[in-house]
């Protein structure tokens, strides 16, 4: 019997899965009238919104291991780009092929690894796929610079940034466009955001400083560190003068406006910046929007410069569990916190940033709540590489915890005794 895998892709997620059924079933009529007779076994692998210069596809990934367990006999699929639109990422999946003894085809251009006409083809035909690839992404480019420089015209995005509601009006030729206004409320929202973190310098501060005022995102959630940080790093509250032009012009952005239209009349607005392949700031394209700033471009700039210059916050000397433990007042996460003498204690963020204020829950001893969930896990200490010497090296203190529950989100600590 032929393992015969069948690779199927598109780009776009839909309601229809046409295209991807389409290739699936032009591969196995290729398969049945080339093949007729044989036994086969077909393999679907299918990957529904992932581009062809992605290698990180869960089902292609999931067929690279296959092939190279040497489950399958051959690959086939209805286009060459469908496996990839990369020379190199297809070269090395082909050395993969080729090494496992595994026949590629693809059936809308007729080739075929079996023959030394169809390999050379192959790689002639990835060339162009390649250069189609990198064609597409220049227009891109291309028209991402010429919609920065409509950026006072119309605002793209579905949604619109905290401080901002997106309206609707007519243009010339009666044509509708969306364009930003500022929301007073929303507005004072980011500009205490920036203001306390300029005062603090701490994302957590400032989140619980949010909380205990009672100010909530516009889809009512609690300002998180992740939300708090996406508002301090977006240009677009930024006030478009000479000052951020100069930033930026350091940091390498295209610009879609020259530099005598920073002004200080309106904010910026930025395409490419949530690129799913690089949040690199040389790929942006910078442009002046018809919004009004809310942030001082100094404010801006000052808040960069400390964003970017703090290390991230890891506690990797103390706490085997680190990052799983959760209060079971407030819902927070614990984080270690080391005292004297090489001990350590669990305490609750919310507790330790709102000093007692959100939540009042006791300290846990670290090791004996170390000791405790790897007992409930049922871990050999002697069979974990460096876990035993951690447990001997550090002892535990003479405490209790009363119960340690398993949530969806990590363990769940209520109560503990301390003697």
């Amino acid at each position: 019997m032929k393992n015969i895998a069948v690779y199927a892709r598109k780009s776009k997620i839909t309601e229809a899965c046409d295209s991807i059924n389409n290739q699936i079933q032009l591969c196995k009529q290729y398969v049945c009238l080339h093949l007729a007779g044989q036994e086969i076994n077909f393999i679907i692998y299918q990957d529904e919104g992932f581009s062809g210069g992605d290698t990180e596809r869960p089902m292609f990934l999931k067929l690279i291991s296959d092939i190279q367990n040497n489950l399958l006999d051959m690959l086939i699929c209805y286009r060459l780009d469908r496996v990839s639109r990369n020379v190199a990422d297809f070269s090395s999946v082909l050395k993969i092929l080729e090494g496992h003894k595994v026949d590629f085809v693809s059936i809308s251009e007729n080739f075929d690894t079996s023959t030394p006409m169809g390999r050379a083809m192959i790689y002639i035909s990835s060339v162009f796929a390649q250069l189609e690839r990198d064609t597409i992404a220049e227009r891109i480019s291309d028209n991402l610079h010429g919609l920065a420089k409509s950026g006072q015209k119309r605002y793209l995005h579905s949604t619109p940034p905290e401080g901002y509601n997106k309206l609707r009006k007519k243009g010339v030729g009666g044509k509708s466009y969306s364009y930003l206004e500022q929301d007073p409320c929303g507005a004072y929202k980011i500009k205490f955001i920036f203001d306390n973190y300029l005062k603090y310098h701490s994302l957590s501060r400032v989140s619980e400083l949010c909380k205990l005022n009672g100010l909530k995102t516009r889809h009512g959630s609690d300002f998180n560190k992740s939300s708090v940080k996406r508002v301090l790093t977006n240009p677009i509250y930024a006030i478009a003068d000479h000052a951020i032009y100069e930033y930026f012009k350091n940091l390498d952005v295209i610009f879609a406006n020259g530099e005598t239209e920073f002004d200080g009349q309106f904010g910026l607005y930025v395409f490419g910046r949530f690129s799913k392949k690089t949040n690199s700031q040389k790929d942006w394209v910078l442009g002046i929007g018809s919004h009004k700033g809310i942030i001082p471009s100094e404010n801006f700039i000052k808040t960069q410069n400390i964003i970017n210059k703090r290390p991230a916050n890891i506690n990797s000397k103390y706490g085997l569990y680190n990052g799983l433990l959760i209060c079971g007042a407030c819902g927070a996460y614990f984080k270690p916190t080391a005292i004297k003498n090489n001990k350590f204690y669990y305490v609750c963020k919310t507790k330790e940033k709102s000093r007692r204020k959100l939540c009042c829950q006791k300290n846990i001893c670290g090791y004996e709540a170390d000791k405790m969930i790897t007992s409930k896990l049922n871990f050999d200490l002697s069979e974990l590489n460096g876990l035993k010497d951690i447990f001997e090296k550090r002892g535990y203190l003479k405490q209790k915890i009363k119960s340690i529950t398993w949530g969806p989100s990590g363990f769940y600590i209520d109560y503990i005794y301390r003697p």
